[in-house]
């Protein structure tokens, strides 16, 4: 009998921790959402894994614009420049699969999933040849959708793109006990919550991201907290998959073949960002690249104006 008092008070412990951890998780959920920056205000695409959000407004020549992958990214990147593109095009935005708005399936996300939504995409709603302005990590996927389907695309404008040296590196497969954690709902969406916590989030601004702090108002990082924990974690499959590797893939090849079909902005103190332009060009020639003074990662958020300008001046290249 004192056997199995132990076993159900062992039981018991287990089954309220587990209930004190599902309960944290759901206020964090509900915590990071309650300012509503993300709004389910436009439209919905609906592609063969769910429903992907985007908005569109203007007229002219078509432009897409895709936000960096990452588990906090959503098209509230272009929030500052949007209206200024619609000037003078069809400007869309998209939240793609995995993050901000858009459906988020649990699986293991790679390059070539990218490529094929950009390529769906592309052709089901803007129905004609695009110029896409990528950044970050996304740039890839588009330089790859670029060579897979040329008609599609017209030109590349990569924002602080990753190196192709260093998007050569190869999934790691040393991480049976990360996949079988995976794989555990509520444990796996409180180690999640852990890494990609409030601070974690502002330090990507005011630490690795910016410049000057002050050039970016507070509602970007409330806006990316809550995108890293809209449905509860659901993000977790795409943090898993940076994390590993499976979505790094060699564009070396594609970059040296795409002749002028490629352009690169980039923060003027953003860390490696010169050298990497730099790599580019050693890749293609013809790659041309400008700086937007006083900014880091992210340009187009802390000065949308002269982003504006600088992608104006780079067209005319």
């Amino acid at each position: 009998m004192s056997a199995l008092k132990k076993t159900l008070g062992a039981v018991a412990a287990v089954s309220a921790t587990v209930g004190a951890i599902h309960t944290i998780n759901t206020a964090i959920s509900a915590l990071a959402s309650k300012h509503h920056h993300l709004k389910n205000d436009a439209d919905m695409y609906s592609w063969k894994d769910g429903d992907i959000y985007y908005r569109t407004a203007g007229t002219g020549d078509p432009i897409l614009l895709v936000h960096d992958l990452d588990c906090a990214a959503s098209s509230y990147e272009w929030n500052e420049v949007f209206a200024t593109f619609a000037e003078t095009h069809t400007v869309y935005a998209v939240d793609l699969p995995g993050c901000g708005r858009s459906v988020r399936p649990n699986i293991t996300f790679t390059n070539y999933y990218y490529v094929l939504f950009l390529l769906d995409f592309i052709q089901d709603v803007i129905g004609e040849p695009v110029d896409v302005l990528a950044s970050g990590y996304s740039s890839s996927f588009a330089v790859m959708a670029k060579v897979t389907d040329p008609d599609r695309i017209k030109s590349i404008t990569a924002v602080n793109p990753l190196s192709p040296s260093d998007l050569c590196a190869q999934p790691a497969h040393d991480h049976g006990i990360s996949r079988i954690l995976i794989n555990v709902p509520i444990i796996s969406t409180f180690m999640y919550n852990l890494q990609m916590s409030k601070a974690h989030i502002k330090r990507q601004f005011s630490c690795d991201g910016l410049d000057n702090m002050f050039h970016v108002k507070h509602r970007f990082a409330e806006a990316y907290y809550e995108s890293a924990h809209r449905e509860n974690g659901s993000a977790k499959f795409l943090l898993f998959s940076l994390q590993h590797g499976y979505l790094t893939i060699d564009i070396r090849r594609a970059v040296s073949s795409m002749g002028n079909g490629l352009k690169i902005i980039y923060g003027e103190n953003a860390g490696r960002n010169v050298g990497i332009a730099a790599e580019y060009q050693k890749l293609n020639s013809s790659v041309k690249a400008l700086a937007v003074s006083r900014t880091s990662l992210y340009p187009q958020i802390e000065r949308p104006h002269a982003f504006t300008e600088v992608y104006a001046a780079l067209q005319r290249l």
